[in-house]
């Protein structure tokens, strides 16, 4: 083959791979163009995180559907939105997301375990847990968990305890697996962790509780939402009906008692307050 003939080839060649070049280019912006649009909703500045959502602080954009993020606030549902409290900052121009509101964290589609994790302010935490932490093996991907933690309070005798997280979504037992997250296959029934996503500040604070004292986790209902206030428990005592701390003061008293009065007598003093109780309970 002469030296034309090759030149000539590949000016061939190079031509027909610029025309299927330019066809797929062609094809890609016509999907883009021409597939489905939604409208969703933008930050106009940016919002700081416990600010009540308000019509100033938005806009709506249009945009393709591939492009919008899985759990943005679209225009149809601006109204359930307006007025609920912002759990996380939005930068200026950011989409707002179901997942920014305080009580709205959800667990997302994502064959990693970063793609679970669709914003700047949220992280994902590996926690350890036993038989009872898990409820048995029962926690799941998908649950939603209350963490209560229970510390030792410098200078009291009793342990303080209080409602410390809640509406904690579970992203993982055990290792992630898209397989398992999709019951293609069997979760590890013998997992020892458990994965969480929580906002920045809140991961930090947990990860610091669970060096300081002892967090339990407490199971939310499938169709549970929202904040519940719960008032700490800062010692025995507040864990105790009135008759239960009139029996409690008892023993407190009779730990010093003469020592004519003996254990058989504070027994059943005891006895006699509990019996009266559980009678007034079943009435």
């Amino acid at each position: 083959m002469t030296k034309q003939r090759q030149l000539f080839l590949a000016i061939g060649l190079g031509l027909v791979a610029l025309v299927i070049n330019k066809a797929y280019l062609d094809s890609r912006i016509s999907d883009l163009t021409a597939g489905k649009k939604v409208k969703v909703l933008r930050a106009t500045a940016r919002i700081e995180a416990g600010t009540p959502l308000s019509q100033n602080l938005f806009k709506v954009v249009t945009v393709p559907e591939a492009y919008a993020p899985k759990d943005s606030v679209n225009e149809d549902e601006i109204e359930s939105y307006k007025g609920n409290t912002l759990a996380l900052a939005v930068a200026k121009d950011d989409y707002i997301l179901e997942s920014f509101f305080e009580g709205g964290l959800k667990v997302s589609g994502g064959n990693r375990l970063s793609d679970q994790i669709q914003n700047d302010q949220l992280r994902a935490l590996t926690i350890p847990v036993d038989e009872t932490n898990s409820l048995a093996r029962s926690l799941v991907a998908g649950d939603r968990i209350d963490i209560q933690f229970s510390v030792s309070v410098p200078g009291a005798a009793d342990r303080a305890s209080l409602m410390f997280l809640q509406d904690v979504p579970v992203l993982a037992t055990g290792t992630f697996s898209p397989a398992v997250q999709e019951g293609v296959a069997k979760a590890n029934a013998r997992y020892s962790t458990a994965t969480l996503l929580l906002p920045v500040q809140d991961a930090m604070r947990l990860s610091f509780a669970r060096q300081a004292g002892q967090i339990t986790i407490l199971l939310r209902g499938a169709k549970s939402s929202g904040m519940v206030e719960v008032t700490p428990i800062a010692g025995v005592k507040d864990i105790l009906t009135q008759q239960q701390r009139e029996v409690f003061e008892r023993m407190a008293v009779q730990t010093v008692a003469p020592s004519g009065q003996n254990n058989e007598q504070i027994r059943s003093q005891l006895k006699e307050l509990l019996d009266r109780q559980r009678t007034q309970e079943r009435k």
